[in-house]
């Protein structure tokens, strides 16, 4: 029998985890989230962190893919995981 699919369920992300260093499975995460257009309020709820640790990391991940703004980071995220460098 088939099961419902839950309206909770974590986005699918390709798999882009070399890109951030090995015991950073919050940002991991947070840029799941981040990519398909979550408020940092919403992440946190979503993730049970607080909204200002929410922000500081997606602060460090603006920071560690060089980008100004969120939809730059989406961009960068996505490209870099497919790129052969």
């Amino acid at each position: 029998m088939a099961q419902k699919a839950s309206t909770q369920t974590k986005p699918q992300q390709p798999c882009h985890r070399a890109l951030l260093a090995k015991g950073q499975r919050q940002r991991q995460r947070i840029l799941d989230w981040m990519v398909y257009g979550y408020s940092n309020r919403e992440i946190a709820e979503k993730l049970g962190l607080s909204r200002s640790g929410t922000a500081y990391h997606v602060r460090k991940l603006l920071e560690h893919f060089d980008a100004v703004n969120r939809t730059e980071l989406a961009v960068r995220y996505a490209t870099q995981g497919k790129s052969t460098n």
